[in-house]
């Protein structure tokens, strides 16, 4: 299980921006996502709860109003995306990714995964042997890891428009899911993020936490980051961005991705004082 070291709340009903306009609803599926991910992403570090801006954080941030005034159009192009999206160009591959999750939402994966890790740490803390099952189910894990790396391998790596909603849901899994090969989770990562150059449509939050995956193995390689998603406290007491490459460079990658700014995301994540936690529309 992760190492739970803080959990944040969100300080009441007012500062939550999601309603039930139509536009809006898909969102709510993308909250769950984030909330899961932070509970049972096997390599997290730091557990923190999604914390919503307030419509003063955003007023008071650069750029920050024009943001969340277009957050109604961003919304409604993707859904013309997903209106318009063809067929899949590749329906033998999206079958064989739907195979190998069993038709499991990436929620789904990342709570067996951490139940197995927490049985794992359980069976280890009391001493408990393996079984003919529990090594039958490691071996099955352990087959399943290998031929997720052989998805992840193909370069290019297929996108939305190759395997569809289902199917890009499974590799952006699969990424997230790598736990001790930072460098190809970094790889893979990059080719996922050039997949969505080349077919848009990916939910922020995967290209975002796929982004975030990229600047931590990079900065544990001590490097600096690329996407500028990466933030700490300084001091003890103040949240900023860690070092970026070039920050003109990053700022364009993101905006090339349909992130927010970086400067915005870092002005909302210190006004929450929040270095953490996953942030709307991101």
């Amino acid at each position: 299980m992760a190492w739970i070291r803080s959990i944040r709340f969100a300080h009441g009903p007012s500062r939550c921006r999601l309603g039930t306009a139509d536009w809006l609803r898909p969102a709510w599926r993308a909250i769950c996502l984030a909330v899961a991910v932070a509970i049972c992403a096997p390599a997290a570090a730091t557990v923190v709860l999604p914390e919503f801006p307030s419509d003063q954080d955003y007023a008071d941030c650069p750029g920050g109003r024009a943001w969340s005034d277009a957050a109604a159009a961003r919304a409604q192009r993707a859904q013309a995306r997903r209106e318009a999206r063809a067929e899949p160009r590749d329906p033998e591959l999206r079958t064989a990714l739907l195979q190998w999750s069993g038709g499991a939402s990436a929620t789904e994966l990342m709570s067996q995964a951490s139940m197995a890790d927490y049985n794992q740490s359980l069976r280890k803390a009391f001493g408990h042997p393996d079984t003919d099952e529990v090594r039958a189910e490691r071996a099955q894990a352990q087959a399943k890891a290998m031929q997720m790396r052989e998805f992840l391998r193909r370069d290019p790596l297929p996108g939305l428009a190759e395997v569809g909603e289902d199917g890009l849901e499974v590799l952006w899994y699969g990424i997230t899911a790598v736990r001790d090969d930072a460098a190809f989770q970094r790889e893979a990562g990059e080719r996922f993020l050039r997949a969505e150059l080349a077919s848009p449509g990916a939910p922020a939050y995967y290209l975002h936490g796929v982004a975030e995956r990229i600047d931590r193995a990079l900065i544990d390689d001590g490097q600096p980051q690329r996407y500028g998603t990466a933030h700490e406290y300084r001091d003890g007491k103040r949240v900023v961005r860690t070092p970026s490459d070039d920050e003109a460079a990053m700022e364009a990658r993101r905006a090339r991705l349909g992130l927010m700014p970086a400067a915005l995301e870092t002005c909302l994540r210190q006004r929450l004082d929040n270095p953490y936690g996953w942030l709307p529309d991101l």
